[in-house]
């Protein structure tokens, strides 16, 4: 969902399928990747007249996440989003007038996204796992809201090798 800000457009919820690759390092934290589809929403603003347009985004996430306990973690990372097809254009108050261009035109987007999880339920090597994202766009035009946020309800399946360490003989 894109985040709104007083003088932008109030979206609709969204979805998409994702998924989230975790490798730990130790017991507290590991590498994360993340993969989401989505329908990506911006909005830029310019004396009183908004321009809204949508896109789909593949958006991939790098960075790490740390866990609190074995329920609470928290990740931080780098992601890049990368357009899967043309702009549609969702409210234009400028009509024929020139108007300021939104990232929905753009090839590539970056930014940054912090991530709240929580693992409610934990069964063998499953766990029902419901996540709250933030992801803050480096590359937004001047005066548009680019910004998203999400949550995702997933099942998490635990894949642990059972070779035998190198180290040992």
């Amino acid at each position: 969902m894109t985040h709104e800000l007083d003088h932008h457009f109030q979206p609709p919820a969204l979805s998409g399928p994702g998924v989230v690759v975790d490798g730990d390092i130790d017991r507290n934290g590991g590498l994360e990747l993340s993969m989401f589809y989505m329908r990506s929403i911006y909005s830029v603003a310019v004396e009183g007249k908004v321009l809204t347009e949508q896109t789909k985004r593949m958006f991939i996430g790098l960075g790490y996440r740390h866990w609190f306990d074995s329920k609470f973690s928290a990740a931080a990372a780098f992601t890049s989003a990368y357009s899967m097809g043309d702009a549609r254009v969702l409210r234009d108050d400028f009509g024929p007038l020139a108007k300021p261009g939104t990232s929905a035109r753009d090839i590539t987007e970056y930014g940054v996204e912090a991530s709240l999880q929580y693992e409610p339920y934990h069964y063998k090597a499953m766990t029902v796992l419901l996540d709250g994202r933030y992801n803050y766009s480096l590359t937004a035009k001047k005066n548009e809201d680019a910004n998203h946020f999400g949550v995702l309800v997933a099942l998490k399946f635990f894949i642990q090798s059972h070779e035998k360490p190198i180290d040992e003989d």
